[in-house]
């Protein structure tokens, strides 16, 4: 039993290595282009908790260049008129020529402010393909009503 528990210790520090080793290192600018929102709307009409909208559209290298993937943002609001505040819960996930990328974060808004006006850091939780054991931090500045800029640091 004794000789077990280090085999089984070893592989696992092994595994962690081999992942951490694949992940993806250093910065990676894309920016991103809404081209559909999907609404819905739960319980009394304006932000109430459990509205959810879905946000979809391109991916480019460049601002207004050619996309080479898309997106898909899930906003779902967890707390709600808390005088003029909404947060939300976002999941966005990024697909891309050599894997996707996973992000998340809660985003603060406020009445006045229904649109961020700061960057959002937003934590990047993981991924597939050259972006399997990815992790660190995204941020997300918004250039106009429907563009945002993502800078992804990996660590």
């Amino acid at each position: 039993m004794k000789r077990i528990a280090p085999t089984i210790l070893g592989t696992l520090l092994a595994a962690s290595v081999t992942t951490a080793l694949g992940a993806p290192q250093g910065q990676m600018e894309v920016y991103v282009k809404r081209s559909k929102i999907e609404v819905i709307d739960i319980g009394a009409p304006g932000p109430s908790v459990g509205d959810i909208s879905i946000t979809t559209g391109p991916i480019s290298k460049t601002n207004g260049g050619e996309p080479i993937g898309s997106y898909i943002t899930r906003r779902i609001t967890v707390v709600a008129n808390q005088p003029g505040k909404t947060e939300d819960d976002v999941m966005q996930e990024l697909r891309l020529p050599e894997g996707t990328i996973l992000v998340n974060s809660i985003l603060s808004l406020t009445a006045l402010a229904p649109t961020p006006e700061r960057e959002q850091v937003r934590a990047i939780i993981g991924g597939t393909g050259k972006y399997a054991g990815a992790r660190g931090e995204s941020m997300l500045r918004v250039l106009d009503s429907d563009t945002r800029l993502i800078t992804f640091h990996f660590e």
